[in-house]
């Protein structure tokens, strides 16, 4: 039979992969029912679920999660939010509670704790971020970088008037102390922050007052912890004040000015001391996004562009609370609703398709080389139904779903995983007969594997994948038996940072035990999972190299195991070893097989999310300028999305994600007419 005309049929759009930007560009494509009129979508993915690097799935008798790493929905994710409320609203109008609601689903987090070390020993310093009146989901304005600078001058009044709240010492500076030359400053600013010398003049101003501030805090913050901590936060705001005025950031170019540094060379060339720079807050940021070339902690590079625009962005313009933690985690909290969704509006999933290569022909892409790993019991390649359900909810199993599988031999093969030794059937899929377009959707990692060929014809590939790189990371998951205050850890949840290197950021995920299936008499009190950077080689190894993931495991547990004997002791007191307080108490982990003394750390889950798939996107200084925009391709049906594409946010996270999915889809649509 002949092929319909481009009259009488849709527009078929392939979107190779089901992570967040993929989903969201599945969602922009079919909205509403014109646009699914207009477009016919299929998403292909490896293995037997979607998510991407948010995946989650259930493991064991007692259906416990197992995720790759800690994970926040920060409340200034505004795309994200909406989009996942417009997920869970649509599956409730239709009926659908097995998701469960956005506002059970999803739980507010208005504590940071920073880790700090002081006179040889371990501080906690608390930072409390107030919820306000916003309503999460719900889309806000752009903020504009002159509105962020006023909010920061507004920021050190406030701080100037309060210190003692703020540092946690009594007043230090006197009464009133910089008011007078704040208000000359501001005069002499008037109105337009973006004139040039007018910039200047303030900008002299601001540090007038941040050394004179200096002179008289400096002294007192070698002994005392509030005072160390007032002069960090008034340094550090200071500047970023100058340092927007300065470079002329409130200008036509904003932010991107300044990409060429890394964030703490910003700070340094506009003042700052030595005691801000390497303070936990700015630790915090770096860790909290794995910003370590290599995953080597004595390589830190985070660009001072991105860095600004994200760290403004979240403390100033969050909707409801600061963040918002996931009751289930991210697979059955937020993709979970989304891709059902999907499902309902006719998106078509194609799971176990594996990409392994774009083909470029004449401008356009022609072919792509497919791996059909596993054929399906109906027969039908849309039909697979990935969800088990645990206390009537959905929920991603660790493994397939064998049941529904037709291939011999495929069970206990990792598919999701590049270095998986299991091999099915090749087979392409044509431009004109399969697709009209491509979504990329997949991580930057793997562009050096699918598409080489792209790379070969395109100078502008080639670059970006030299300066946009990722970072392998590893994670643990420690079941404790006491709660959240036996830990040493009264009061409300926090988010806490800035901890040892290997493992310095922690996430209590108490509230997964809730949605677990623990036997009675042993359902953890406590659920900790901490994270951070992995060593590896800049270009992970190919995909031929099926040990490669083994390796990387063995240094991910060898460091886990040193970290619960060397370094948790400082973080959870509570459950310290009477024998040695660096080391956790092994009594005091959840252990089915009841084993003995360290035996008992086999029960826990050690995760070395390594590979061009795994890897988390940096944000590297110089950047910006290198990474391509959903419609940059360069060829005239290819468009991309993911967290590595120039999307507004240029940060390894599920908003960039999610924005970039939408610009794709805008940029498609716009080609189509």
């Amino acid at each position: 039979m002949s092929s319909p005309s481009r009259t009488t049929r849709r527009t078929r759009v392939a979107v190779l992969g089901a992570g967040p930007a993929g989903l969201a560009t599945a969602h922009a494509l079919s909205r509403t029912p014109e646009l699914r009129a207009r477009f016919e979508v299929t998403v292909y993915q490896s293995g037997w679920r979607a998510g991407g690097k948010l995946t989650s799935g259930r493991k064991g008798s007692e259906q416990t999660v197992s995720l790759n790493g800690t994970h926040f929905l920060f409340g200034c994710y505004d795309e994200t939010l909406t989009l996942l409320r417009e997920a869970y609203d649509d599956l409730l109008a239709r009926g659908d509670s097995r998701c469960g609601t956005f506002e059970e689903a999803l739980l507010p987090r208005d504590i940071l704790v920073c880790m700090q070390q002081f006179q040889g020993r371990w501080t906690h310093w608390r930072l409390a971020l107030p919820r306000n009146g916003l309503r999460p989901g719900t889309p806000g304005s752009p903020v504009l970088p002159e509105q962020y600078f006023w909010m920061v001058l507004g920021w050190i009044r406030d701080a100037l008037g309060k210190q003692g709240a703020v540092g946690g010492s009594p007043r230090v500076l006197p009464e009133g102390w910089g008011s007078e030359l704040l208000q000359r400053g501001l005069r002499l600013l008037g109105s337009d922050a973006r004139s040039s010398l007018r910039a200047r003049g303030f900008a002299r101003v601001l540090r007038l007052m941040r050394g004179g501030a200096g002179r008289l805090l400096m002294g007192r913050a070698e002994t005392d912890l509030g005072v160390r901590r007032l002069w960090v936060l008034l340094d550090l705001a200071w500047t970023c004040a100058i340092g927007l005025l300065e470079d002329g950031v409130l200008g036509p170019e904003g932010f991107d000015v300044c990409d060429d540094e890394d964030l703490r060379a910003w700070l340094a060339r506009h003042g700052a001391s030595e005691l801000a720079r390497s303070s936990p807050l700015i630790t915090t940021w770096y860790d909290a996004v794995a910003a370590y070339e290599d995953g080597d902690v004595s390589r830190p590079n985070l660009s001072a562009a991105v860095s600004l625009k994200a760290l403004f962005r979240a403390l100033f313009a969050y909707r409801g609370a600061f963040s918002w933690q996931l009751r289930a985690e991210t697979g059955e909290s937020v993709i979970a609703p989304i891709f059902e969704m999907l499902r309902n509006r006719g998106v078509r999933f194609r799971f176990f398709h594996r990409v392994h290569e774009l083909i470029p022909e004449e401008g356009h892409i022609a072919r792509i080389l497919m791996e059909r790993q596993a054929e399906l019991k109906s027969g039908d390649p849309d039909s697979y139904e990935p969800f088990i359900e645990v206390h009537g909810r959905r929920a991603w199993p660790d493994r397939p779903l064998s049941v529904q599988l037709a291939t011999p031999g495929v069970e206990g093969n990792d598919l999701e995983s590049f270095y998986t030794g299991w091999r099915g059937t090749r087979h392409e899929l044509r431009h004109g007969e399969d697709f009209d377009h491509v979504v990329f959707a997949l991580p930057v990692g793997v562009v050096p594997f699918h598409c080489r060929r792209l790379m070969e014809e395109q100078a502008s590939w080639r670059r970006m994948v030299e300066h946009v790189q990722a970072v392998e990371t590893q994670s643990l998951r420690l079941n404790f038996v006491p709660d959240l205050a036996g830990l040493g850890w009264p009061g409300p949840v926090p988010i806490v940072s800035s901890f040892v290197r290997d493992f310095s950021t922690w996430e209590d995920a108490g509230s997964l035990a809730a949605v677990e299936c623990w036997p009675e008499g042993h359902v953890p009190g406590a659920v900790a999972t901490v994270f951070g950077p992995l060593r590896a080689p800049r270009v992970p190894p190919g995909p031929e190299d099926v040990d490669y993931p083994k390796r990387q495991e063995r240094m991910a547990r060898a460091a886990a195991q040193r970290f619960v004997r060397e370094d948790a002791g400082a973080l959870w007191p509570g459950v310290a070893s009477p024998e040695d307080p660096r080391a956790v108490d092994w009594t005091k982990l959840v252990d089915l097989g009841q084993r003995e003394g360290a035996a008992r750390f086999e029960a826990m889950e050690v995760r070395a999310n390594c590979g061009p798939v795994e890897r988390y996107t940096l944000a590297r200084a110089g950047g910006l300028k290198h990474r391509l925009r959903a419609n940059g391709s360069g060829y005239a049906n290819l468009f991309l999305a993911g967290d590595w594409v120039r999307n507004g946010l240029d940060i390894g996270c599920v908003e960039g994600a999610v924005m970039a999915g939408r610009q794709a889809a805008d940029a498609l649509m716009r080609d189509e007419g």
